[in-house]
C-alpha cells in the first residue's frame, strides 16, 4: 500500500460519520493529514484506484488492509470517495 494511501486512510477513525455527514466532507478529512506536496502526489496513486483496473471488490480489500480505524464494505462508495478526494485535490 502506498504510504500516502495509508495516510489518507488513517484519517478514518471510529464513528467519524457521527461528525462528518456527506461523502463531500468525508474526502476533505481523509486529505487532512496531507501537505500540499503530499496531495499533489497522491493524485497518481487516486487516479489508478479508480481506473477499471480495480474492481469494486478490489477497493473493499485493499481498505480493509489500510489502516482506517473503520471498514467501508462497498466498493462503488469508497470509489467514489477516492474521485472526490482526487476532484478536491485537483
Amino acid at each position: 500500500m502506498s504510504p500516502l494511501l495509508a495516510k489518507f486512510c488513517r484519517q478514518f477513525f471510529a464513528h467519524f460519520y457521527e461528525f462528518y455527514h456527506s461523502l463531500d466532507e468525508v474526502a476533505g478529512l481523509g486529505l487532512r493529514g496531507l501537505t500540499a506536496e503530499g496531495q499533489k502526489a497522491f493524485t497518481p496513486v487516486l487516479d489508478e484506484l479508480t481506473s477499471e483496473r480495480y474492481s469494486d471488490n478490489d477497493l473493499v480489500e485493499l481498505w480493509k488492509s489500510s489502516p482506517a480505524c473503520v471498514w467501508l464494505t462497498n466498493g462503488q462508495q469508497i470509489r467514489e470517495l477516492l474521485k472526490l478526494a482526487r476532484n478536491k485535490i485537483g
